[in-house]
């Protein structure tokens, strides 16, 4: 089991009473609800949660500075409660007469937890009574070790955390398993709604886009003379399918190919001047004038 160490600390008010020759007093050690740790929003589940008989209580987590003994428990608003007394030490003493003097002392727990649990984004869940929206990490299978009395002072959403040796969280997270749904009816069929809206247009930009491409590839097979007529449904399929730079390269390639099949060598010069039959009998030679007379002159000669 993975376990990380964390102080966490509320800024929730104390009431500090003298009963029976002693010190009481009674606050809210944690709050229940999330806070920030480090890029984390993070929740402590009280389901679950260990909890001792008598719980130490010192001053800012330090093991030498003990200064009373707390009962924790989870309240009705989902916050664990710690009420206690100081003990007659130099400790316990110091706590109680700075909250004479209107010191405005906050709690912080200190929490070990067994596992983590992931809730993704926008999935909800009930956490100590509250809704929770993910993404959110889920402190699970909790205890907690001491409650200590501490200055620091934090707004009401947020509580202060410290990891106990200073390091990073390193986080081994679990799928959430619980599939509970906590929508009402109606907020759930505006999901549905909302959810095949999306899905709708997702299909209708990705129509959008094919047609788009599907002109803009025309458009080039035009601009380089290729008869559109002349292009097989495999050579569009892969000419839709390739990248921009592609697609011109192998437009390209198809119109000199294309070009080069349409047009004919051209017949040597001395063959398409000065004939005397421009249209010679099936099986007679064409021959240019000056052929004719060679062989006329080399006949004489003969003779």
């Amino acid at each position: 089991m993975n376990v990380t160490k964390i102080k966490l600390s509320s800024n929730s008010a104390l009431d500090f009473q003298i009963q029976d020759d002693k010190r009481r007093f009674s606050g809210i050690a944690n709050s229940g609800k999330p806070f920030g740790y480090g890029t984390y929003q993070t929740v402590v589940d009280f389901d679950n949660i260990q909890i001792k008989p008598k719980t130490a209580v010192l001053i800012e987590h330090n093991p030498h500075k003990a200064c009373g003994v707390a009962t924790l428990s989870a309240d009705n608003s989902g916050s664990l409660k710690a009420e206690g007394v100081l003990m007659n030490n130099e400790y316990g003493k110091y706590i109680a007469e700075l909250a004479d003097g209107g010191f405005p002392w906050e709690m912080s727990i200190y929490v070990q937890s067994g596992r983590y649990e992931e809730l993704s984004a926008g999935a909800s869940l009930v956490v100590n009574g509250n809704m929770v929206t993910g993404p959110m990490v889920i402190m699970r299978d909790c205890a907690v070790r001491e409650v200590s009395f501490t200055p620091v002072g934090m707004d009401s959403q947020t509580q202060a955390i410290v990891l106990s040796d200073g390091s990073s969280p390193n986080f081994t997270f679990s799928q959430s398993t619980n599939k509970e749904n906590t929508m009402s009816p109606e907020e759930q069929a505006q999901f549905d709604v909302l959810k095949k809206e999306n899905s709708d247009l997702k299909a209708e930009i990705a129509e959008l886009k094919k047609a788009n491409k599907k002109a803009d590839v025309e458009k080039k097979l035009s601009a380089a003379n290729v008869d559109l007529t002349t292009i097989s449904a495999p050579m569009m399929t892969a000419l839709l399918s390739a990248s921009e730079s592609d697609v011109d390269v192998m437009i390209a390639d198809l119109g000199v190919k294309l070009s080069q099949g349409q047009t004919k060598p051209p017949l040597p010069e001395g063959l398409m001047t000065g004939l005397e039959n421009p249209t010679p009998p099936v099986g007679e030679a064409k021959l240019s004038n000056s052929l004719v007379d060679a062989a006329r002159e080399r006949a004489k000669q003969g003779k």
